[in-house]
Parts: structure tokens; C-alpha cells; sequence
């Protein structure tokens, strides 16, 4: 089983990623997009909202993600979930299409 998944991990284009904290800064459900900031460092990274799992998350919730290069090279916050790779429980939008923790 360890060499399978060995095997599997060396093929694989993506390397596995380690997965870090970190809090939403904002979120526009309307724009598609907002920032999370990296709890270990304090970078704040993209996030598109077709790599968040479960809802659109709130300012201030706290996410887990990993980090990777966009086309142009720039870090992003993908395969973004909420603590221990629980959905995103999301937050009330306002009128401005932006979400806040509840």
C-alpha cells in the first residue's frame, strides 16, 4: 500500500502540498474571488471561488489551504476548506456582494 501510494505521488504532475491555516480577509461572492491571509506568514493569497469547498467563506473565518503558482506564477490559495478539511460553512452576504462572518 505504501508503495502504491509512493508510485502514485511520483506520477503525479501536482505534487501533494502541505495544507497551512489562515483567515479570510474578504470575500465577493459577486466577483468570484477574494483573499486569505497565511497565518504562518502573513501573505495574503487569491482565492477563486471554484477552490473553495462548501460556501463562500466570511472576513475573519479561518480556512485551511495550500499553496500554489497561478499561470503567471503568482501563489494562490487552493483546495481551500474549512478546519480539518471540513466544508466551508460560509457567512451572510451584504448588499456590496462581499461576505462577513456571522
Amino acid at each position: 500500500m505504501v508503495q502504491e501510494q509512493a508510485l502514485h505521488a511520483a506520477a503525479s504532475p501536482h505534487p501533494r502540498a502541505e495544507r497551512e491555516p489562515g483567515v479570510v480577509q474578504w470575500f465577493s461572492a459577486n466577483k468570484g474571488y477574494g483573499f486569505v491571509e497565511a497565518s504562518a506568514d502573513g501573505v495574503q493569497l487569491l482565492v477563486h471561488h471554484t477552490e473553495i469547498v462548501g460556501r463562500s467563506p466570511g472576513a475573519g473565518q479561518v480556512v485551511e489551504f495550500e499553496r500554489r503558482p497561478d499561470a503567471n506564477g503568482k501563489l494562490q490559495a487552493v483546495a481551500v476548506t474549512g478546519v480539518g478539511g471540513s466544508d466551508v460553512q460560509g457567512a451572510r452576504p451584504t448588499a456590496n456582494g462581499h461576505s462577513f462572518a456571522s
